[in-house]
Order: C-alpha cells, then structure tokens, then sequence
C-alpha cells in the first residue's frame, strides 16, 4: 500500500493512510473472530471461526450504519457504541455454534473381557 502515488514523499504518505484506513478496519474484524474462537475455545468447547466472523461482519456493518446517521444527526453518541457491536456479534454468533468436545468417558457404558470375564462400567 505504501507505493500508491507517483513516487514523490505525497504519494507515500497518500499511500500510508490509505493502507491505514483499508487495514484498520481489516484487522479489527479478523482480529476481533479470532479473539472470540480462542477464548470461547478453552475448556473442551468447540465452536465455529466463521460464525465468529460473521457476526463481527455484521457487528462492523451495524457500526458503520450507526457512525453514518451519527454525522447526518445529533446522534454522535452511537458513534461510541459502533466500536463494541463487531465483537458484541462475534461473541454472539460464536456461542450460537458453540458444542461440548465429546470426550467418551461422560455418560458411557464400556464393555471389557478380562482373565476373569466379562466387565461392564457405566460412568457419569
């Protein structure tokens, strides 16, 4: 991005903010996803990346609706709020798909033959 320009010191610093004002938001949403999948992964639960990212999509979508009536009203406190709807919809969307790992010792009967015969356990 730091190329956009025609070679002169204008066209880096063009080609800076420009890189600025694309990446920022770009790493906020795939950031904010991959937060949520990390710290909503622990503790054998499992749960959808792309989920996460839609709703940070959404979340992103919203703020951005929010900020543009914020600048055509006297709504600028909503422009505060659009900051925490992307990881709001990534926790949100996250925990819709979220599931326990099966382990295969919660609730199992297991069926074994030893020296001495059959061996039934049920575990809970």
């Amino acid at each position: 991005m730091v190329g956009i320009g025609t070679g002169s010191p204008d066209g880096i610093v063009i080609g800076a903010v420009v890189g600025a004002v694309i990446g920022t938001p770009v790493g906020y949403l795939f950031g904010t996803a991959a937060g949520v999948k990390l710290v909503g992964s622990a503790n054998d639960i499992k749960g959808s990346y792309e989920a996460a990212f839609g709703g940070a999509l959404l979340g992103m979508i919203g703020g951005g609706i929010l900020i543009s009536a914020a600048y055509s009203g006297d709504a600028a406190p909503l422009a505060v709020i659009a900051v925490f709807l992307p990881p709001i919809g990534a926790t949100i969307a996250f925990n819709s798909t979220r599931r326990y790992k099966s382990s295969g010792t919660a609730n199992s009967i297991n069926l074994g033959f030893n020296q001495n015969g059959v061996l039934l356990t049920y575990k809970f």
